[in-house]
């Protein structure tokens, strides 16, 4: 589903899916309008950051992608998603596994 007025929320991008038998990838967007006034203000201004590292990420660029991640986390230590992000680049440099992308 889409939303309409995307200029009346605050959001980052989050991730990309395959649904189940579909063939092109759904991106997911975390819509943080909810959060506390000073939270949103600190995705707000980690919110290019974090874009790029999961743009590293999906290239599989994991190194880009954690140090892209690590400075979020230096703004924003709370940010939950920014953590799970970043041990994902941690497991997959030490396990080399892959993206499975088709």
């Amino acid at each position: 589903s889409q939303l309409d007025n995307t200029d009346n929320y605050t959001y980052r991008f989050l991730d990309q899916v395959q649904v189940r038998g579909k063939q092109n990838f759904v991106d997911i967007f975390e819509i943080y309008e909810g959060d506390s006034q000073d939270f949103k203000e600190l995705k707000n201004q980690t919110k290019t950051e974090f874009e790029n590292g999961i743009w590293f990420y999906l290239q599989e660029n994991f190194t880009a992608a954690e140090e892209c991640f690590k400075r979020v986390l230096q703004i924003n230590e709370r940010d939950l998603a920014t953590r799970i992000y970043l041990e994902r680049c941690q497991v997959s440099q030490q396990t080399t596994l892959r993206l499975q992308r088709q």
